[in-house]
């Protein structure tokens, strides 16, 4: 038995190199690094639960399935598709080996972690693990977890969102609303790169060194949490702030919201109502979505809300 197993795994993985009779291709990467695989449905289907949802929501054109997944490397794809997807063995044959001095201790935590994948799949810092580090636990043929399992998990680790108060699901759902999608974005399309401009910790929050790295950029995200809370605050202004005494301004496509968390299921969004009042320029202001904002005489980590105010609803 176990002969006849290995042989169907080794028939699969010649399947995969000759290509044939492919009905899928998979393209890897940003241009211009891309690459293509040409590989089978069925078995995608079959091995994984994000290539089930993926070919149920991609339509055939010349009998082939097109999919573009932009934010995985090439690399790591080529481990995944080939050493679990379609073979479940890893060879550890012609594969670079770094050498140093850490690399018992390396082979110590990654022989632990292979026994308790969870202490790191589950961990929500995982998705800051890079990348060396990842390929280094999937090239363990004893690794204990589901092949689905590891697949979603390389496709949140492969999304970097640079913010320590929100996560992976907020920036789906702030995207989608940005683009006024009537359902949320699949995490493997969200169509921005998200960049942290300015952080309390790291740079302050005065207004000068606000309007210093934020004006004139646009789509702009502001997230702030309240303070012994849990509750996450915030507003996505698309045109970009000025350091001016303009007073309040149109802006269109502007909203204000309050994310979900442990304590609330749901999101709350509040898109612009009163378009003429909804932001405002001001010398002494830093962000500023009418009623919701920070005012510099407040002092620097106090932030004003009214929820009274009628220009987002």
């Amino acid at each position: 038995m176990l002969i006849f197993y290995n042989k169907v795994l080794q028939d699969f993985t010649q399947l995969l190199e000759s290509e044939y009779n492919y009905d899928t291709i998979i393209e890897i990467g940003e241009q211009p690094d891309t690459q293509l695989f040409k590989v089978h449905s069925a078995i995608l289907y079959q091995r994984s639960s994000y290539f089930q949802q993926k070919l149920a929501n991609t339509i055939k054109g010349n009998n082939i399935f097109n999919i573009k997944l932009p934010n995985i490397s090439v690399k790591t794809f080529n481990i995944v598709i080939s050493k679990y997807i379609y073979s479940g063995v890893v060879s550890l044959e012609n594969l670079e080996t770094g050498q140093s001095k850490f690399q018992a201790l390396q082979q110590f935590c990654n022989e632990i972690i292979i026994k308790c994948p969870d202490l790191v799949f589950d961990s929500d810092d995982f998705t800051n693990l890079q990348e060396n580090a990842l390929i280094s636990l999937l090239e363990h043929n004893e690794l204990q977890l589901d092949e689905s399992v590891i697949w979603d998990k390389v496709l949140l680790n492969s999304i970097s969102i640079p913010f320590s108060i929100i996560n992976l699901g907020h920036a789906v759902e702030i995207s989608s609303w940005i683009n006024r999608c009537l359902t949320t974005y699949d995490i493997t399309e969200i169509p921005y790169e998200f960049k942290l401009l300015l952080r309390d910790s790291r740079d302050g929050f005065d207004v000068k060194t606000f309007h210093k790295l934020y004006d004139n950029i646009p789509d702009l995200i502001v997230v702030i949490k309240v303070e012994n809370s849990d509750e996450i605050l915030g507003g996505y202004y698309p045109l970009g702030w000025k350091f001016t005494n303009s007073g309040f301004i149109k802006a269109l496509g502007s909203f204000i919201f309050s994310l979900k968390n442990e304590n609330k299921k749901e999101s709350i969004l509040s898109r612009v109502n009163d378009k003429s009042d909804a932001i405002c320029y001001n010398q002494y202001n830093g962000p500023w979505f009418y009623y919701f904002g920070h005012y510099d005489a407040n002092g620097l980590k106090e932030w004003y809300y009214n929820s009274h105010g009628d220009s987002y609803n």
